[in-house]
């Protein structure tokens, strides 16, 4: 099982897990448990990532070190989206009220993870723009 450590932050995920339907796509792909782990607190926060229909169908059920990189990328995208009101999400978005909202709420639970692990707004920019820009 692959790791990666980005400054004071370790990187890893399970083995993916077989999910279907996940987004309403009558296709199965996997699931993995992505571990995010501060290092000089000890704070952990953990979040799920969904491969791609590809990776499923070529067997592909673990994360190499890209991988973790662009899920990571991910979460700190996500935690920037969950800072918006929700009118602004719907707009930047694209999302009907009904079905935004659910993500909306997801994403504002990403960024209390991320201000768990010590991850404020300064520092999720500065990892977006230097070790995770070329994402």
């Amino acid at each position: 099982m692959e790791k990666i450590k980005i400054r004071d932050y370790t990187i890893k995920a399970s083995t993916g897990r077989e999910v279907w339907n996940i987004w309403g796509d009558n296709a199965l792909r996997y699931r993995f448990r992505v571990k995010v782990k501060n290092e000089k607190t000890g704070a952990v926060a953990y979040f799920n990532f969904y491969g791609s229909i590809k990776d499923y169908e070529e067997g592909k059920n673990e994360l190499n070190k890209e991988d973790l990189r662009f899920a990571f990328w991910c979460f700190l995208q996500d935690a920037e989206a969950g800072k918006m009101d929700f009118n602004e999400f719907l707009a930047s978005f694209g999302y009907e009220a009904k079905e935004g909202r659910k993500i909306w709420r997801d994403c504002q639970n990403q960024l209390e993870k991320c201000e768990r692990l010590g991850l404020n707004e300064d520092l999720r920019a500065d990892l977006l723009n230097n070790e995770l820009a070329e994402i």
